[in-house]
């Protein structure tokens, strides 16, 4: 790493102290952002570019400065601020373009719509980073307490403590902390205290417990027996952990209401209107184009569904953060998968797959000549919706399948984590080498998952001839390399500094961390428990109830769509043979035929269209239930393609049944009708 010329200075002064609280890692750290920041920051400088702003009024300056600061940001007051206006001007114009070329009202009304609604998006921008940065961090804080008072526990020292929890973090939070240890380094702030309060401003409000928890670490400096030192980082852990139960608790109670809301708003009263979408067109008629129905029901309804559940399902308290098993060397990347030893893009396998599926449903409606709708429409178009459906189901499982598995091993290892370090604290206690004591613990927990990360820890050391400290953390080799987790590094890391200082010390360290871990897992099982049974409801909405419903709709929408169409055919013939004698007949085939031979909108498409939106909404669900769950690209993939499997099989099952059921009734009403 470049270091830039304005630092070394203070790094060459901080290289030569005892502390050296300032490093390389340090100053990489505090500079840490997320590629979404990084792109913020780009639009807004060439936003303003384009729009330019003077100085801002004092207020809406120091409004401005406040989040930029929190959030890292190398932006200006002024840019932030030109944003929204250069995204409305931009969308208008494009569309305006659009405009002249198609001569199109709507479009030039949707271009309107759409440069409001970004605009808003826009000056709202500032506050959903500082938001989402604050959910981020979020999840950090139990690590962060955690870190804080196993080291506290270990060594005295509140600034070592905060460096050591700044570099086991790999979010937002250690990205603060390092920023905390250069402001102290600077001097903008005398001590570590007067930082640590002043940072903890911002979280008075958002997570209080988190706040309580770093002030008890800070009192663990001020009591007067070793024994009270402890018990006070001992509370300092119970207060973060009950803290992050209650808000469990009232989210879980909180979603009972949003879970009702999205069955009756999202999946309910879009199908009713489905239902009585054919006798609607039968009076529009010709004017009906079918964008107009791909434009609500695929495009508009589902974004608005996302954008009201996603907002109240992802409040979710704090948690805790998942191993990012993408570090590991053997995991492909996102978007593939491996096969043997070989790694292949996850896309092109799932279109060929959707496509083959599909390829019935193609050639039906490009050979179909234009004749009355039939119930075969229906039938005939389920293909295309089943190898939509089974297209993206097999996408998801093939991207997420190598990292769930190993996702589930690291998270059976950290639960068994704190058994092991108490058996390798009792060895060490009895003045065992660190080498013979990780080997009788690798023998003690044979048969767990655990034994994995032990067993690769003893074969660098035997095999490959690695001390103990390489033979954990060597980039290529090492054994948290092939189980990436955060929690198993930072441990590790404490470790492998105690044993080296001295290793009765490390032992009584091991004890208070397994104590500490079997605790974070008691939590987050019952977070688990609290959360299962609106996932359990979830879930059957996703892979049941929808399907259900919208293959229910669209049984009676064919059912209505063909009688409507057999009524109108035969009102057009008796006005033909009948003459003025059937004149009053002469509105009903204007009504009726929408769906006719002559209609615009087969019943072949309009069955794609509500396949599509059944599609769209079991994705939204199982988004929804992947923020609920606090997972990441893996979980959302893996609840996609599980649901949405068993909801495109639901579906298919479903409308074949009903339309089998349905045929003698169209048979019978059709020839009443005649």
């Amino acid at each position: 790493m470049i270091i830039p010329e304005k630092y070394k200075k203070i790094l060459e002064k901080y290289r030569k102290s005892k502390s050296r609280l300032i490093d390389e890692d340090i100053l990489r750290k505090k500079e840490w952002k997320p590629k979404l920041f990084v792109q913020y920051e780009n639009l807004c400088k060439l936003a303003n570019r384009i729009v330019k702003f003077g100085r801002l009024r004092e207020d809406i300056e120091k409004k401005y400065i406040e989040k930029i600061e929190f959030l890292n940001l190398d932006v200006k007051p002024e840019e932030v601020h030109a944003l929204p206006i250069f995204l409305f001007i931009m969308t208008v114009a494009i569309f305006s373009i659009l405009f002249l070329v198609t001569f199109n009202l709507f479009v030039l009304i949707i271009g309107i719509f759409a440069g409001v609604f970004l605009y808003y998006a826009g000056s709202r921008s500032l506050d959903y980073l500082y938001s989402y940065k604050l959910k981020q961090a979020s999840n950090e804080i139990v690590l962060a307490v955690l870190y804080l008072a196993i080291y506290m526990r270990y060594v005295p020292n509140l600034e070592n403590a905060v460096k050591f929890a700044a570099m086991s973090l790999t979010g937002f939070l250690g990205a603060d902390f390092a920023k905390l240890l250069w402001k102290l380094s600077i001097k903008q702030y005398d001590n570590i205290l007067e930082a640590l309060n002043d940072y903890l401003k911002i979280w008075k409000d958002y997570r209080p417990y988190f706040c309580e928890a770093i002030y008890l670490i800070e009192s663990s400096l001020y009591q007067p027996s070793e024994q009270m030192r402890l018990e006070m980082l001992d509370k300092a852990i119970n207060r973060i952990l009950d803290g992050v139960y209650s808000d469990m608790v009232k989210y879980a109670n909180s979603l009972k209401l949003p879970v009702s809301a999205l069955y009756m708003l999202g999946i309910t009263l879009p199908l009713l209107t489905l239902i009585l979408v054919p006798i609607a067109i039968s009076f529009l008629g010709r004017e009906v184009n079918p964008m107009y129905f791909v434009l609500f029901y695929d495009i508009i309804l589902p974004i608005a569904l996302y954008a009201s559940t996603v907002t109240v399902f992802s409040r979710r308290p704090s948690g805790f953060p998942k191993p990012d098993v993408f570090q590991n060397p053997d995991m492909p990347p996102k978007g593939y998968f491996k096969l043997g030893n070989k790694t292949y893009r996850a896309l092109p396998v799932a279109i060929i797959i959707a496509f083959i599926v599909a390829l019935p449903s193609t050639w039906y409606i490009a050979l179909r000549p234009r004749a009355p709708p039939v119930l075969q429409d229906v039938l005939y178009t389920l293909p295309a919706v089943f190898g939509i459906g089974l297209g993206i189901s097999i996408y998801g499982h093939l991207v997420s399948k190598d990292g769930l598995k190993l996702q589930k091993l690291i998270k059976e290892i950290e639960k068994e984590y704190g058994v092991s370090l108490f058996q390798l604290g009792t060895i060490l206690d009895e003045g065992e080498p660190a080498e013979i004591a990780f080997k009788k613990v690798a023998k003690v927990v044979e048969g767990t998952s655990v034994e994995l990360l032990y067993k690769r820890i003893l074969h660098n050391m035997t095999k490959l001839g690695m001390g103990l400290k390489r033979a954990i953390f060597d980039p290529k080799y090492g054994a948290v390399i092939y189980y990436p987790s955060q929690l198993l590094r930072s441990i590790f890391k404490l470790i492998v500094s105690a044993i080296e200082k001295n290793v009765k010390a490390a032992a009584r360290a091991l004890f208070s961390v397994s104590e500490y871990l079997r605790r974070v897992n008691e939590v987050e099982m019952k977070l688990l428990d609290l959360l299962s049974e609106e996932l359990s409801s979830l879930r059957f909405q996703g892979a049941f109830v929808a399907p259900l419903m919208i293959a229910v709709v669209t049984a009676l929408d064919a059912l209505m769509v063909i009688i409507l169409s057999s009524i109108g055919e035969k009102a057009a013939l008796l006005e033909k043979i009948g003459g003025g004698a059937t004149s009053s007949l002469m509105a009903v085939p204007m009504l009726l035929s929408s769906f006719g031979v002559t209609g615009q909108i087969p019943l072949t498409i309009f069955h794609i269209i509500i396949g599509v939106f059944l599609i769209e909404v079991v994705c939204i669900i199982a988004i929804i239930i992947t923020n609920i769950e606090n997972g990441g690209y893996i979980e959302l993939w893996y609840n996609i393609s599980r649901i949405l499997l068993f909801a495109v099989i639901a579906y298919s099952g479903i409308v074949m049944t009903l339309i089998f059921i349905f045929g003698g009734l169209v048979t019978t009403l059709v020839a009443i009708a005649g």
